[in-house]
């Protein structure tokens, strides 16, 4: 599965659409605020790895972001035959390997940091038997002492049961019920 937010530089502009298009269709359609502490993403697997690229590359439009199994180094994904084959290579990143570059969320998360960018509250949690546990846990410790981060580990593997559980431990640690609470207070007479 080549997920939406990698560069398809053959095909469509999937991160834009992400990360300006459908919130800006969605602040239309309903009544969402817009405002960066209003602004939470989340996603598991490839979609972990969008949540935390979306936020280190758009640090200014999310307060929070969870990765459930997320595919934080994707140099490995890229350099393992099991799930990319030739052709995918190709059109998911142009046949280059992604470490490195701007599809390396590590690295840009640690030259946001280095240039004073304040990164969103990040929260990873990955199973100890997943494929993706060794490199969720260096990309905690590469972050912890830099950047406001929480990593969750306890037995899992790459299963729904695991992100069945983490995400309400994701969503219960948004600042949800005090935005609610503080918005809710302003129409107080």
């Amino acid at each position: 599965m080549i997920s939406v937010c990698f560069p398809r530089p053959h095909g469509y502009r999937y991160f834009d659409y992400l990360t300006q298009e459908l919130p800006e269709i969605v602040g239309k359609m309903f009544h969402v605020s817009q405002k960066r502490e209003d602004t939470f993403i989340a996603g598991l697997s490839m979609g972990g790895y969008g949540a935390l690229k979306a936020a280190v590359t758009c640090p200014e439009k999310y307060s929070y972001a969870a990765s459930l199994s997320g595919v934080v180094d994707v140099g490995t994904i890229f350099e393992s035959d099991a799930f990319y084959s030739l052709g995918e290579k190709l059109v998911t990143f142009d046949n280059k390997n992604p470490r490195g570059g701007a599809e390396d969320i590590l690295l840009q998360a640690k030259n946001q940091i280095k240039a004073g960018v304040s990164l969103p509250k990040l929260f990873c949690a990955c199973g100890q038997q997943d494929f993706l546990y060794e490199s969720n846990l260096r990309f905690y410790r590469e972050l912890k002492d830099a950047t406001d981060i929480e990593f969750l580990e306890e037995p899992g593997g790459h299963v729904w049961d695991f992100w069945d559980r983490n995400i309400l431990r994701a969503v219960n640690k948004m600042p949800v019920k005090q935005r609610l609470r503080e918005y809710s207070q302003t129409f107080i007479v």
